[in-house]
């Protein structure tokens, strides 16, 4: 009888890590925090070619105030795309200080070849873009010319 009372104790951590759901999106590992608009995003900076192009893929969501920030060694007219996403994204597209652009609900493009994805693009030359989840910037009333501020070892 002892044998088979330890037996259960010893399964039932077991049998509880079994059943919960798993954290398969950990929070965002901030390196920096973005402020637009007095609203204040954790990002984690992507400013090398590998981390641009892992980008946000192959995530199933976000905090509500997490993100990536993709910086840029000089100004240009950058393409993003959606490849390897899951969820819905809103692109803030960033010159010097200053929102220049928005690109809201970029939706993911799931089953689509790369060569076939849709490619996204400011108008204007960036050095910095900033994604968020889809309705970020509507909610936050993020608008063009609103002054960007970015904040490193908080």
């Amino acid at each position: 009888m002892n044998k088979k009372l330890f037996l259960i104790v010893a399964l039932l951590p077991l049998l509880a890590a079994a059943c919960t759901k798993p954290n398969l999106d950990p929070p965002i590992n901030p390196d920096a925090t973005v402020i637009i608009n007095s609203k204040r995003v954790k990002v984690q900076i992507a400013d090398t070619q590998a981390e641009r192009d892992q980008g946000l893929s192959g995530r199933a969501g976000l905090a509500q105030n997490e993100g990536m920030l993709f910086k840029f060694t000089r100004p240009g007219r950058y393409i993003f795309w959606m490849k390897g996403m899951q969820i819905p994204l809103d692109f803030i597209w960033i010159k010097g200080s200053q929102v220049a652009e928005i690109t809201p609900n970029v939706q993911p493009e799931p089953g689509v070849g790369a060569d076939l994805l849709k490619t996204y693009q400011s108008w204007d030359l960036i050095d910095s873009v900033l994604e968020v989840n889809a309705g970020w910037a509507a909610k936050n009333n993020i608008r063009v010319g609103d002054p960007v501020e970015v904040l490193t070892g908080e």
